[in-house]
């Protein structure tokens, strides 16, 4: 069976676990058919995960170290089993549903990604990193020309993320393929307090980056267990 649209999010076994507080935030407005990337969880995790996800890939890397690509590697893979996929990183708080971020793309070769905190450099990077595409969250057709030659560029590039934006900007070509979301619709945590002024709602999905947003998912994901807990 393929489906039209599926949502991926994956993880080792450092971050696994805030899995279960993922899925519940997915779980209150969502009904896509979810795909698990196993980069390297425990052995509980994983038979937890073939029991509860649409399907699980196994993208782990060479010796259980990071690399750039696993996220890539996992959208290719979902593309045996859908037509449109949403790669989600799992530091993704989910506050409503996902289906308009597939609205926009029409045709295989669309692309839908959001800015990233324009003025922000990151730690180690110059100037040339500012400007860049939130590769945190990204919708396509794994078959298509932008995803395809991403894959291509990432090895020419210091990170996933510089890879995407130098096609964004460079290859004029492509640019009528992309499609940009707000940052009402995916929102990074250092753009959240502007987003809020603009708009005073929750945007529809807040993506916690870095060390601190690590440190709030992972007291969401304490409390959550803690609320479950005290229910038994």
């Amino acid at each position: 069976m393929k489906f039209q649209k599926a949502v991926v999010v994956g993880c080792d076994k450092k971050y696994e676990h805030t899995l279960g507080w993922w899925l519940e935030q997915y779980k209150k407005t969502n009904h896509l058919p979810v795909i698990f990337a196993n980069f390297g969880v425990s052995q509980p995790t994983l038979i937890w995960a073939r029991e509860t996800f649409s399907k699980v890939v196994d993208v782990q890397p060479e010796n259980n170290i990071f690399c750039w690509g696993l996220k890539q590697r996992s959208v290719l893979e979902a593309g045996n089993f859908a037509r449109w996929v949403m790669w989600i990183d799992l530091d993704c708080e989910i506050n409503g549903s996902l289906e308009p971020f597939f609205e926009p793309l029409e045709f295989d070769d669309d692309f839908g990604i959001a800015i990233d905190v324009p003025e922000f450099i990151y730690p180690g990077d110059d100037a040339t990193s500012k400007n860049q595409l939130q590769a945190g969250l990204f919708v396509t057709n794994p078959r298509g020309e932008v995803f395809i030659k991403w894959l291509k560029e990432i090895p020419k590039h210091k990170c996933d993320q510089r890879a995407i934006s130098s096609l964004f900007q460079n290859d004029k070509n492509l640019s009528q393929h992309f499609k940009i979301f707000g940052w009402d619709m995916h929102c990074p945590r250092l753009a959240l307090p502007t987003q809020i002024k603009r708009m005073p709602k929750l945007p529809r999905v807040v993506h916690w980056t870095g060390q601190i947003g690590d440190a709030v998912v992972a007291y969401k994901a304490l409390l959550m267990g803690i609320k479950a807990a005290s229910h038994d």
